[in-house]
């Protein structure tokens, strides 16, 4: 077996469609309409396929050091299986696997995709019973979207101090981080979660400096003009058709939270957050769905920015720890990578400049939230 691998980044399909894509790629002789035909058998026998690895020829050039190799390994559940105590313990069981596979191919950090790292508690069980160093590459993500939003809040005009932000999935680990950097420059912060004692657990956190609303009910989220969508839910919570105009939606999500109206409306922006662009290409386009070699989710950006600096480390492990100081560091090793967040983008479409200014001028005639 082949032991060369620096790194590893651990994923799964996100839908059955998606799970028939990589099939097709891996057995093109299977036939889309078989797929189709027999999606009843193929997702039964799914759930007790194994971890494998999909791609083993992935580089990370280093300036001045050679390249780092990684590998990706395919955990084959979907998000839709992990209603029920049996399907997370099936999912979690393919995750150990992955992770063991990973370490058999040389690989001394493990980034975890999606719902890999939530049914392995961010991580933190998983690192007792793998050895390898696994990361959930949450800390990068949010500081990704952070930057994003920066970028276009700037770019909009708009002062945070006067405006509403709403955090839906906040006490999540990325929501949290969010809240915690946003929090203090917002007129006002709605945070919106499923754990009445978590979310009274952050405000607290905040301090009574921060004007917050805490809320277990998503469409409180509706009243602002800056949502960050952080969630672990496996359907959409968020319609575009219910939010406010003028209403900016960083979706850092997988899969997505917000619904998209069959008509997009021109008075909403809402995209992807989290989103990374590499200095080079690395191609896993046909299980991240992202349009470009050079694009990849913030987890595993984070695994590659801590290959190429040669800390194989658990950066981002277990829930909570995500501090603004641990963003600026995650910031900085990323940025000497050459790792940056991606132009703006929802699904395979870019948002180009046109739209940007368009929204602007729409979302200009609204104002602001506080005088």
């Amino acid at each position: 077996m082949s032991a060369d691998s620096d790194f590893a980044l651990l994923g799964h399909p996100s839908d059955y469609d998606h799970l028939s894509e990589i099939l097709l790629r891996s057995r093109p002789g299977y036939g889309r309409d078989r797929l189709e035909r027999y999606e009843r058998t193929i997702s039964s026998m799914i759930e007790w396929a194994p971890s494998y690895v999909s791609a083993s020829d992935l580089v990370a050039p280093v300036p001045g050091q050679g390249a780092r190799s990684g590998i990706l390994v395919v955990c084959p559940f979907l998000p839709s299986g992990l209603g029920t105590p049996a399907g997370v313990a099936r999912a979690y069981a393919k995750v150990v696997g992955g992770c063991r596979t990973a370490r058999d191919h040389g690989a001394r950090i493990v980034g975890l995709g999606g719902f890999t790292s939530i049914v392995a508690g961010q991580g933190e069980r998983l690192r007792r019973e793998v050895d390898v160093a696994v990361t959930s590459g949450n800390t990068l993500t949010a500081a990704l979207a952070l930057e994003q939003v920066e970028g276009l809040v700037a770019r909009l005009g708009w002062d945070l101090s006067q405006r509403t932000v709403a955090i839906v999935g906040a006490t999540g680990d990325i929501g949290r981080a969010c809240a915690l950097v946003l929090g203090p420059r917002v007129a006002r912060l709605v945070l919106v979660g499923r754990s009445v004692t978590r979310l009274d657990s952050l405000a607290h956190d905040l301090g009574p400096a921060v004007s917050t609303t805490t809320s277990r009910d998503v469409s409180d989220a509706h009243v602002a003009s800056l949502v960050i969508a952080a969630t672990s839910a496996t359907e959409p919570l968020i319609d575009e058709a219910d939010l406010r105009p003028d209403a900016v939606v960083c979706d850092v999500s997988y899969p997505k939270t917000v619904r998209r109206s069959p008509e997009p409306r021109d008075d909403v922006l809402v995209f992807a957050g989290g989103i990374a662009e590499l200095p080079f290409e690395l191609d896993v386009s046909y299980l991240t769905r992202l349009p470009g070699a050079s694009l990849v989710h913030g987890c595993y950006a984070e695994t590659i920015a801590l290959s190429m600096a040669g800390r194989d480390e658990s950066f981002s492990i277990g829930q909570g720890r995500i501090s603004p100081e641990r963003i600026s560091e995650m910031r900085a090793l990323a940025g000497d990578a050459g790792i940056g967040p991606a132009p703006l983008l929802w699904g395979q479409h870019h948002l180009d400049e046109a739209e940007i200014d368009a929204f602007a001028g729409v979302a200009s005639a609204h104002g602001e939230d506080a005088a």
